[in-house]
């Protein structure tokens, strides 16, 4: 099972908090835990419990903290088996398969298939309870949960909301360049009855 959680505790914070727990020794509400945790965010919790009050099953925890921001992000995997219901699904199929077998003639191959039903119910069984055990203990001890904490999505959401309400600014356009034409001189009336006369007078000879 992977999971993600988010507190508000540094990572120097939670390993110091992941380290006095495992420092703790185990009490009837809360089981001692057995790991180690690193500088960098990297830890591992690990925890034993018995199954039907007599098949011991341990089961291990990875994980990892990292700063986002204001918050830490907690990102891990650990075997979580299968729930109650599913268990009964699979130790009711085997032991149908079992009674199948037998009823063919075929004893021992039967009896192998019901057992191996119980069998490997015991470590799902396990892991289940442990993984709740184990993840209920990091949210607990890193007061983390599975959403982000309420000041960092009021900040994200007043920083959505400014950029929605913020006024589009008008995109740049190419200034086109023109050439400028220089004005021509216009003929006035006066000249341009003169030019008329002057071009049409006959040439006398001397």
């Amino acid at each position: 099972m992977q999971f993600t959680y988010y507190t508000e505790k540094t990572v120097a914070q939670c390993m110091s908090a992941l380290n006095e727990r495992l420092q703790q020794k185990g009490t009837a509400s809360r089981p001692g835990l057995d790991g180690w945790v690193e500088k960098s965010g990297n830890f591992s919790l690990v925890v034993s419990s018995k199954v039907a009050k007599r098949f011991p099953r341990t089961t291990r925890l990875q994980g990892k903290a990292e700063r986002l921001g204001s918050m830490t992000v907690i990102k891990g995997s650990v075997a979580d088996g299968v729930t109650p219901r599913e268990q009964i699904v699979i130790v009711g199929a085997l032991a149908l398969v079992g009674l199948f077998i037998i009823s063919t003639g075929n004893l021992l191959p039967g009896l192998i298939a019901i057992a191996a039903g119980v069998a490997l119910n015991i470590p799902l069984m396990g892991d289940y309870q442990n993984s709740q055990i184990l993840t209920n203990e990091v949210q607990r001890t890193l007061k983390a949960r599975t959403t982000p904490p309420a000041a960092v999505k009021k900040t994200a959401e007043t920083r959505r909301a400014v950029d929605m309400h913020k006024p589009a600014q008008p995109k740049k356009s190419a200034s086109k360049t023109t050439a400028t034409k220089k004005p021509t001189p216009k003929k006035t009336a006066a000249g341009a009855a003169a030019a008329e006369t002057t071009g049409s007078r006959p040439v006398r000879d001397l």
